[in-house]
């Protein structure tokens, strides 16, 4: 079941790495990868948690992708934090793993229990700010669900949750068409917001409130010795003959946390309303004077990156860094109407 699936074909299931749910709140992937999931209310943005503390999120190693996820209907929205555990293992000794986040954790015995273990000290230290709970069996299929059909659809939980991939691409009709995607014959629409002002980012929100979306952050994570080979890399023929200039230039982009950053605003639409749609759009990023990006050419491997799970595809993004991995949560004023239940 848990074998990797030919990936040399547009069909959506060979491509969707989920597996089965093998512990309460631990979906096992096709690639023995594992994904959870974290749902919380947004932080208040009150002035005291500036100095929220920075250990709530382990420092992360490579393999470790986080996904933070706005998805939003009209009159509701819902807050998750999807993280994915790819772990590697020792060439010489093929049992023993080299990219925990504990020196006392190294082997793949019940390697399922230690990554639900990572969940749960993620939201026991969250909740000290927030309300959050690890989401489980039909809660994961409620959140994966929302991820493919913004919201259109809801795929149900089998007795056995094992063969995902099925479950979704039999419920959720998915096609990769030679200049777009579609779902149940909605065409998808990805905007890119390399970078928003928080404050622009809720106006620009407002845009859609009528409208089914999903706002999502994805961060590959990647230790800042390697970010550091990478952005060398990057910029290597940058400011030639300049190099205090450059100096300057890449001073600030790295920092505490660092990866592979992409965020976007993922909507579903009506074929007949495609083109009135992206005019919008672009009314709406050039009202807020916001730098933006309309996926075409990139549109499949850009929304391949944004499903949780899939940390091999849309790996183009620039190295970025973070003060803190609390710097990706969402965070806005909570009352009663906006707490989840």
């Amino acid at each position: 079941m848990l074998k990797i699936h030919n990936f040399d074909n547009d069909k959506f299931d060979q491509w969707l790495p989920w597996g089965g749910i093998t512990h309460d709140h631990v979906l096992h992937q096709k690639d023995e990868s594992l994904l959870g999931v974290i749902q919380y209310n947004p932080l208040p943005k009150d002035r005291h948690l500036k100095i929220i503390e920075k250990d709530i999120f382990p420092e992360f190693a490579m393999g470790w992708s986080i996904w933070f996820d706005k998805q939003h209907m009209p009159g509701h929205d819902a807050y998750y934090i999807a993280i994915c555990w790819n772990p590697f293992s020792n060439k010489k000794r093929h049992q023993h793993i080299t990219n925990t986040l504990s020196a006392s954790y190294t082997t793949f015995d019940d390697y399922e229990g230690y990554f639900e273990s990572v969940l749960f000290k993620i939201a026991s230290n969250l909740d000290r700010y927030t309300e959050c709970r690890v989401m489980n069996y039909q809660g994961i299929y409620n959140y994966l669900s929302f991820v493919i059909s913004i919201g259109q659809k809801i795929v149900p939980m089998p007795d056995i949750p094992m063969y995902m991939d099925v479950d979704f691409s039999t419920f959720v009709k998915v096609d990769f068409l030679p200049n777009g995607i579609t779902v149940d014959d909605q065409r998808i629409v990805m905007l890119n917001l390399p970078t928003v002002p928080e404050e622009e980012l809720y106006k620009f929100f407002d845009f859609f409130s009528d409208l089914n979306y999903r706002y999502t952050r994805r961060l590959l994570c990647i230790e800042k010795d390697t970010a550091k080979k990478d952005l060398d890399h990057y910029t290597s023929k940058w400011c030639s003959g300049r190099k205090s200039v450059k100096d300057v230039i890449t001073d600030s982009i790295l920092s505490n946390v660092n990866g592979y950053f992409y965020n976007a605003l993922i909507f579903l639409i009506d074929k007949e309303d495609y083109i009135d749609f992206i005019k919008l759009i672009r009314k709406a990023t050039a009202h807020l004077g916001l730098a933006n990006i309309i996926e075409s050419f990139n549109l499949k491997d850009s929304w391949w990156g944004c499903i949780p799970g899939c940390y091999q595809a849309n790996l183009t993004p620039p190295v970025m860094g973070f003060d803190s991995m609390m710097d990706l949560l969402l965070y806005k004023e909570v009352n009663d109407s906006d707490v989840q239940a």
